[in-house]
């Protein structure tokens, strides 16, 4: 194991180098992440996040879990990829901006919640208020925003939506993120990036997420904060 202020590093023995440099890049990016989240990464409690490498591992993969919380990296890239962000900053920056995102069950109205249950409430609330295509979507953007690469400067990432729009194929955004049994539909992860990068570009709203959550943890039975948000930013209804 090897501890940092924020982060406690658990690795297999004699890989103290890959250790350090997830450490040292957790810790670079768990501020910067959090800015326009509104939500520090780690800060819903007090002891340093545990992140799990498996270095030993075909998967090229990384989740951040509850309960009990952690983070866990699989740290052999993917060999077939196009992205050109280096695989361990790729995962610390996307997962430190959904530790962030999971900080919203301790915030708010649902912190009392937590008291009594514990770790279970988080999970559940990112379950309930937050769709995959809003958490992923803005991971994405995040990797995109700090770095000079990220999937968001990737050319074929959007190509789908570029090639679509530019034909006349248009769908509403429902039916973008439903998918369709007719019609190819890129993932949520796109879907998200679009929707949350679009917003903070063309409407000048770049606390777009902070924004959600801090709805979500101020008037918790609202059910349509993105939609909100987007109406706000924009001035026009969502679709």
């Amino acid at each position: 194991q090897a501890e940092w202020p924020d982060f406690r590093v658990v690795y297999p023995e004699g890989l103290d180098s890959l250790a350090n440099v997830y450490g040292r890049l957790l810790e670079q990016y768990r501020i910067p992440v959090s800015r326009s989240t509104g939500m520090e990464a780690g800060s819903g409690y007090r002891r340093p996040t545990p992140v799990i490498l498996h270095a030993y591992n075909g998967v090229s993969n990384a989740m951040v879990a509850w309960a009990p919380k952690r983070m866990e990296f699989y740290t052999l890239g993917m060999p077939y990829a196009t992205e050109a962000l280096p695989w361990e900053k790729n995962l610390a920056i996307h997962e430190s901006r959904h530790l962030s995102q999971m900080m919203l069950g301790y915030k708010g109205f649902f912190k009392p919640f937590h008291w009594i249950t514990g770790d279970m409430v988080p999970i559940g609330i990112n379950g309930l208020y937050a769709p995959s295509f809003l958490l992923e979507g803005d991971a994405v953007v995040a990797e995109t925003a700090l770095t000079d690469l990220g999937r968001g400067r990737d050319g074929d990432f959007l190509n789908y939506y570029h090639s679509a729009f530019d034909t006349g194929h248009i769908r509403n955004w429902t039916a973008w993120k439903y998918g369709s049994w007719r019609h190819y539909t890129p993932n949520y992860y796109a879907l998200g990036y679009l929707t949350i990068a679009g917003t903070r570009v063309f409407y000048d709203d770049p606390m777009f997420i902070a924004n959600i959550f801090q709805r979500i943890y101020r008037m918790p039975l609202r059910f349509n904060s993105v939609r909100k948000e987007v109406k706000l930013a924009s001035g026009m209804k969502f679709r």
